[in-house]
């Protein structure tokens, strides 16, 4: 045995050298010989041969049982903590404004491309499919929950802070005349409501509301 050893041994030194390496005049051979781009051109010329042979599915099948295997072994919170960490990483190399600035622009392609109706669209099919699921309660109980969230948090004047620099905002915007002339508007549909005629004649008293003699 130790005979057998020694003449490994003694063939690994005539290959190479104390420190590990080829001895000089020793050439690299195949694919080690060639350069990082023919060697990436070879691996993906390799890749594209196994998927004619296989299909398109082949990649993803494998993936699919290479990734069900580390789950069974490291458990389902192996991956949500590769990724956090890999996003904290990011976060830290990059600033928070980077995952932003990446939806934005995501954002913003996506929108180019379909155009501004298609998140309106999405968000539509998506609100629908959750009321035919949990019914049209839904929203609203998420609404009361949610409000009263907020209340209990900031108290019951937080609204009508809210509403009320609300309030000015648009009478800044608008004017003092806006909120009249919505009161104005809310009346006289109400008092159509109740049963008058749009032209202004009552039906109770008889009299002309709308037009005067001096009109015509």
């Amino acid at each position: 045995m130790r005979n057998s050893r020694e003449s490994y041994d003694n063939d690994r030194r005539r290959d190479h050298d104390g420190r590990g390496g080829r001895r000089e005049g020793t050439q690299r051979r195949g694919f080690g010989s060639m350069d990082s781009r023919r060697q990436r051109e070879i691996a993906h010329m390799g890749g594209e041969a196994v998927r004619d042979e296989y299909g398109p599915d082949f990649y993803r099948e494998i993936g699919r049982r290479g990734g069900e295997a580390v789950r069974d072994e490291y458990g389902p919170e192996f991956y949500r903590e590769i990724g956090r960490r890999g996003g904290e990483a990011v976060r830290d190399e990059y600033g928070p404004e980077f995952y932003r600035e990446i939806g934005r622009r995501g954002g913003e392609a996506v929108r180019d491309e379909y155009g501004p109706e298609f998140y309106r669209e999405i968000g539509r099919r998506g609100g629908e499919a959750v009321r035919d699921e949990y019914g049209p309660e839904f929203y609203r109980e998420i609404g009361r929950r949610g409000g009263e969230a907020v209340r209990d948090e900031y108290g019951p004047e937080f609204y009508s802070e809210i509403g009320r620099r609300g309030g000015e905002t648009v009478r800044d915007e608008r004017g003092r005349g806006y909120y009249e002339d919505l009161g104005h508007r809310g009346g006289r549909s109400r008092w159509e409501e109740d049963g008058h005629e749009r032209d202004g004649r009552g039906r109770g008293n008889g009299h002309s509301r709308g037009r005067h003699r001096d009109d015509y």
